[in-house]
């Protein structure tokens, strides 16, 4: 192939591919997911810098393993003060 046509292609796909709308947002269970009920977390969306899409509902349980993991590092002696 000619380098004008290679350009040309590599030019086209970057354009059809920023001028995409964002696909619409499909529930997969509108009345809540199976399991869930009685379950009242607020669901929190992180999107991320590259557009990573992150949903977490236990907020809770996430910040004491956090806890756990630090208190674990400073009795192990990795953490210095």
């Amino acid at each position: 192939m000619k380098l004008p046509t290679v350009l040309f292609v590599s030019w086209l796909t970057c354009a059809v591919t920023f001028a995409m709308e964002s696909p619409a947002e499909i529930p997969l269970w509108p009345n809540g997911a199976p399991g869930s009920e009685g379950k009242k977390a607020k669901e929190v969306v992180a999107k991320s810098a590259s557009g990573e899409i992150s949903v977490c509902s236990n907020q809770k349980s996430v910040g004491a393993w956090i806890t756990r993991f630090f208190e674990w590092m400073n009795d192990s002696g990795f953490v210095k003060r």
